[in-house]
């Protein structure tokens, strides 16, 4: 090992945290394993089960009873993932309990049920899967992994301290050499390694004096070497190797599950039993059942029955009996064969008393521990005391990763812009996937140095795009997904959880007036809206629509309003650069030329104007599939000479500044950023009184509202501002104050920055 030397250059402190799976003190007490290494080397007290609840205590420092977990299979038939397979015990039992049926009845029950965590039906009978939920749903190893506590990945989530955790499925050697590359670099403060395989062969081979040397052997070989590393790039190393248990050698084996079965009862109809290697769970439907079955376990000399001092002493007395309403605990050194875990007798075994020596675990470190380790569970205060008082972490940004679906650069679109130029850096990282369409109408994406990917999905069988935007995401790996309007939520919710994403949010940013039919009626909505955690509605109109309309729960929807860079949007003295006279009048519609912004209304009210005001000139900005529609309009209304059709004006700020009015005709808005940036701006406006546009303009205050589809009125509307010249200016000072105050970018970024804060918590 290199010599430890202090180099200001280095990270301050690493955190090594090795959890090796069944390394009992027993196998490492009388050999020399990292006696290079170790100031402390210490047997500890376990806690009664297997790994599936003995893990999650070293994870959270609960016991069992509090988390939650603790045999993988627990008595639950409401909640069973295998309640579909009722309708399959038609099948011979032969074939139904084939390891191939099972292969695939875990893949359906898996998928249905959409659990990440471990997962295998063991022997159980097929036909009585129905009966059965499993406790670890999720990945044990990832925040809000287990939903009984907080686990030591949901306090580093929380603490922003940055991590790196390397576990089971990936074999233990590929753990070392992709967990020691990442050291190198290095690119965290934290680290957690589960080995699994130690398990596998102690069962196997415990006996086998050589087989545990070589195992042991491997693991000092590998642990040194990740010390070694360490050395080279921090310049201290905290270093933790322990265990979750022992294994002890199995000597005799008895055939409880036949001996039981001998009984004049039957399953599930008088009582229903689950037989681990090392335990027995019993729940009782028939009392005489009950009283038979426990003369039977208490003639066993090979076990005892748990009492209920024991119970509470092991700390597993669960509610409602979960794990079991009867347990008959086997003799260390016995087991039960055959059992759920199969009929082959393995060397080793764990699950027995916690009392007896073999099943303690191990504590290895390079410190000197000073923090109390009663049992296995205060692994989890070691390993949280270690992680605060390093000094340097990697402030480890929380991932945000905006989806929009769009091929055009309109209000939603700058929404996400301004969004993501006002959100702190420091504390948030910024992701955009888009169309490749909308990357190019986004040039300042390059300036602000923003991560950016190429994503268009328009259907559910474009597979090839629908698998690009999940490698995106598994790369990434971002703790926010935030879709923008439904089109790319009903692709980005249910993809973001299938991938493993913690949370999904939807800014919905209008009422989508064109639905007609059945999809009108929302089904499809409900359904994708359960695949997300939180939906932002940019008005109290839009929140009103998604709870009125689409029936989503109010409590899940939260009222962010729009805002603009108000710096940005201030008045400036008039460009001499125009492509009218100086001396016109100029009256604006910034937006899409299509149905929704009502253009069509606007030219009815121009031509009724009928030439009234000689000075006036419409300019019409923006492009779309109506264009040519409402160009043709235009001339059959003989007003050509009146409007402009200026294309897509990358520059509103400029366009503005040479307007003197703004006009909305729009048929359904959400909150309208233009209707903020016109005000900003101290230039009034007129809108239709549709959704959020009213709370963007008070009526004869900051501009005008009018009813939508009214050429009448907003003819009328025209006529009252073009005729009083000290009303347009009073409406514009009134409209500049109640943006500046009411509608700042930084008021929605820090809503939005306290939401995904609140979120990922």
């Amino acid at each position: 090992m290199q010599p430890r030397t202090h180099n200001p250059e280095l990270r301050t402190t690493v955190n090594i945290f090795i959890l090796i799976d069944a390394l009992g003190w027993e196998y490492i007490k009388d050999r020399p394993f990292l006696d290079k290494i170790a100031r402390t080397k210490m047997p500890v007290k376990s806690i009664l089960g297997f790994s599936s609840g003995v893990i999650p205590s070293i994870l959270t420092g609960k016991y069992p009873k509090e988390h939650k977990h603790w045999s993988l299979y627990y008595y639950s038939p409401e909640t069973s993932p295998f309640g579909w397979t009722k309708i399959i015990n038609w099948i011979p039992k032969k074939m139904l309990n084939s390891r191939a049926s099972r292969k695939i009845i875990e893949e359906i029950s898996k998928r249905l049920m959409g659990y990440s965590g471990y997962f295998e039906t063991y022997l159980i009978p097929v036909e009585q899967l129905h009966l059965f939920d499993i406790c670890e749903r999720r990945n044990i190893y990832k925040p809000a992994g287990i939903k009984g506590a907080k686990s030591i990945f949901d306090k580093l989530n929380e603490a922003k301290i940055d991590y790196k955790c390397f576990t089971y499925p990936v074999k233990d050697e590929e753990i070392f050499s992709k967990a020691k590359e990442s050291i190198k670099k290095p690119e965290s403060s934290t680290y957690f390694l589960y080995l699994s395989e130690s398990d596998a062969l102690l069962h196997r081979a415990c006996k086998d004096d050589r087989k545990v040397k070589e195992m042991l052997d491997s693991y000092e070989k590998r642990i040194l070497e990740i010390c070694d590393t360490a050395n080279r790039s921090f310049n201290a190393v905290n270093l933790f190797i322990f265990s979750d248990h022992g294994m002890a050698s199995i000597d005799n084996s008895f055939e409880l599950k036949k001996d039981i079965e001998t009984i004049d009862f039957k399953t599930p109809d008088d009582y229903i039993a689950f037989y681990d290697s090392t335990m027995a769970r019993f729940w009782f439907f028939n009392n005489a059942a009950k009283i038979k079955i426990t003369e039977k376990l208490k003639s066993k000399n090979y076990g005892r029955i748990l009492s209920a001092e024991e119970i509470r002493e092991f700390n597993i007395d669960f509610k409602n009996n979960m794990y079991g309403e009867l347990i008959f605990l086997m003799n260390t050194g016995s087991v039960i064969n055959p059992s759920f875990m199969g009929s082959k007798i393995p060397q080793g075994m764990h699950g027995f008393d916690v009392g007896d020596k073999a099943m303690n675990a191990c504590l290895i470190s390079n410190k000197e521990i000073d923090t109390p380790i009663n049992d296995v569970k205060d692994f989890y205060n070691l390993m949280l005391g270690y992680s605060a008082l390093s000094t340097q972490h990697p402030a480890r940004r929380t991932k945000i990763l905006y989806f929009l679906n769009s091929t055009v650069r309109a209000g939603a679109e700058e929404h996400v812009l301004s969004l993501i130029k006002g959100l702190d850096k420091d504390e948030f990282e910024p992701i955009l996937v888009c169309p490749q369409e909308l990357i190019s109408l986004m040039p300042e994406l390059t300036d602000l140095n923003i991560k950016h990917y190429p994503a268009k999905i328009r259907k559910w069988r474009n597979i090839g795009a629908i698998n690009k935007f999940v490698k995106i995401l598994k790369h990434e790996k971002p703790d926010v997904v935030h879709s923008h309007l439904f089109f790319a939520t009903m692709f980005a919710a249910p993809l973001a959880k299938l991938a493993g994403i913690p949370k999904v949010i939807e800014t919905a940013h209008l009422r989508e007036a064109w639905r007609k039919g059945l999809k009108k009626a929302y089904f499809i909505d409900r359904f994708f809206y359960r695949f997300t955690d939180k939906i932002i509605a940019v008005s109290n109109a839009v929140k009103n629509y998604l709870v009125n309309e689409k029936k989503l729960p109010a409590d899940k929807i939260e009222v962010i309003h729009n805002g603009i860079d108000v710096n940005k949007f201030k008045p400036e003295i008039r460009s001499t650069q125009n492509s009218v006279p100086s001396t016109s009048f100029k009256i604006g519609v910034i937006g899409r030329l299509e149905e929704q912004k009502g253009h069509r209304y606007l030219l009815k009210a121009i031509s009724l104007l009928n030439g009234k005001f000689n000075n006036v000139k419409f300019l019409i900005a923006g492009d779309g599939s109506l264009k040519k529609e409402l160009i043709d309009s235009a001339e059959r209304l003989e007003i050509s000479d009146k409007v402009e059709f200026l294309g897509y004006r990358e520059n509103i700020k400029e366009l503005i500044s040479e307007i003197d009015l703004v006009v909305l005709p729009s048929l359904y808005e959400g909150l309208p950023l233009i209707a903020l940036e016109t005000g900003a701006m101290g230039k009034p406006i007129i809108v239709t009184n549709v959704d959020g546009s009213p709370e963007a303009v008070i009526n004869e205050k900051t501009g005008i509202v009018i009813p939508p589809k009214d050429e009448d009125s907003l003819k009328n509307a025209l006529e009252e501002l073009l005729d009083n010249k000290g009303l347009l200016l009073e409406y514009g000072r009134n409209a500049q104050k109640f943006i500046r105050e009411e509608f700042d970018i930084k008021k929605q970024v820090e809503k939005t920055e306290k939401l995904y804060k609140d979120i990922t918590v």
